[in-house]
């Protein structure tokens, strides 16, 4: 086989990493020929040249269909930048085109990207079948008829991460919809050893998502502030945030783009004013971003993610890898990732309350967190394996190749 795929933003983020992830594993198997990769100028094309060939394009249009990224109001404005987006990936594309004239599979690695540059490809690979990855939430009202039109007639089969993803997707899609969770990098028994916590020290948390509005940054912060309210033993490190090396100019576009409500974002200078003045030193540690994502897991109890995206998210994961429990905000209950009381806690209806008071149930019961750890490392090594999905992958891709 012969497979394009197609990643619209250059951030090493989730969606990047387990792209790179998925090609990595699907490089080494025999039915597999070539693998091409067409990707937005960035700095972390090399990590993808050992497994595909990597095209460079300086832009690749998106629409956002997710539940949280409605065109209303001046975020209107975003359609202008796609619009110039899409002309530069024109002039790349054509140029792409002269030196290629077949794949089996083209699989966009968002659907995102889909909307905006699927018809370009099929018209150019008009026998190539369609494979389209769904990672977000999409809209229950509002999904646009375009949209709609497009992935019944291009789309060959749709690959959503998790049930919870699943559950958005239109019911007239699900003939041809699969779930395959993300893979991730294994982890040996012998690379980290579990933390033990004594009753008599402090429960630690982490959270990881920077100062990124979606992933609830500020909703940390009010949980810290209860916590300190109750005379709770808990400390919550606050990692991934960086400085800001922005120049005088970037400075006033963001702050124009948060005041327009076009992209939400918090200053690091925010939230230390905000611990400065709840007198929260000592119950939240600020940390930026960092190498050792492992050790930083080894050395904390429970990951928090209550974040405004409505999933358990690629943190929760990686922290189930090395054994950690996840408390997150998802309105779905007990999924294939987060099983409510096995592996964390699923909060409906983003109540901060409620994620204190499962903070505190676990701080009460050591017993209950040291089950709840094992029981996250088993379910990681038995749901994210690289074999099971490179399995599911190619099954998926030998399924549209038949028909």
């Amino acid at each position: 086989m012969k497979i394009l795929f197609i990643h619209n933003v250059s951030v090493w983020g989730g969606s990047l990493r387990s792209l790179h992830e998925t090609i990595r594993v699907l490089a080494s198997h025999k039915s597999i020929s070539e693998i091409h990769l067409i990707l937005p100028n960035c700095e972390h094309i090399n990590k993808f040249e050992k497994y595909a060939k990597v095209h460079s394009f300086k832009a690749i249009p998106q629409y956002d269909t997710t539940e949280y990224g409605k065109y209303s109001g001046f975020r209107k404005l975003i359609l202008i930048r796609e619009l110039y987006a899409y002309l530069l990936f024109c002039i790349d594309f054509k140029r792409f085109k002269s030196t290629q004239c077949h794949f089996d599979i083209i699989h966009f690695n968002e659907i995102v990207s889909f909307n905006s540059i699927s018809s370009v490809l099929k018209k150019a690979f008009p026998c190539s079948k369609i494979v389209c990855h769904v990672r977000s939430l999409q809209r229950q009202i509002g999904f646009p008829h375009f949209a709609s039109s497009g992935l019944k007639a291009r789309a060959d089969a749709l690959i959503v991460i998790d049930d919870c993803v699943e559950s958005t997707i239109n019911k007239e899609f699900h003939y041809k919809t699969h779930i395959v969770p993300n893979i991730f990098v294994s982890i040996e028994d012998n690379d980290f050893e579990l933390r033990t916590r004594d009753q008599t020290e402090e429960l630690r948390l982490l959270y990881i998502g920077g100062l990124n509005w979606e992933k609830g940054p500020d909703r940390v912060l009010a949980c810290a502030k209860l916590i300190k309210n109750r005379k709770l033993n808990v400390v919550i490190t606050f990692a991934g945030i960086k400085e800001s090396n922005k120049n005088a100019i970037r400075k006033i576009i963001d702050f124009t783009l948060n005041i327009l409500n076009i992209r939400k974002s918090i200053r690091k200078k925010d939230v230390t004013k905000f611990i400065e003045s709840n007198e929260l030193e000592g119950k939240i540690n600020l940390l930026g971003f960092q190498e050792d994502i492992r050790g930083l897991f080894c050395d904390h109890d429970v990951l928090i993610f209550p974040s405004r995206l409505n999933a358990p998210g690629r943190p929760s994961i990686e922290a189930m890898s090395c054994g950690l429990p996840s408390i997150v905000f998802s309105n779905f209950g007990s999924n294939i990732i987060i099983i409510d009381d096995e592996t964390g806690y699923n909060i409906s209806n983003e109540d901060v309350d409620k994620l204190v008071d499962r903070i505190e149930l676990i701080l009460n019961s050591p017993d209950r967190l040291e089950k709840m750890k094992k029981k996250s490392l088993l379910h990681f090594r038995e749901l994210f394996s690289e074999d099971i999905h490179r399995n599911k992958i190619l099954e998926v891709y030998k399924e549209v190749l038949k028909n």
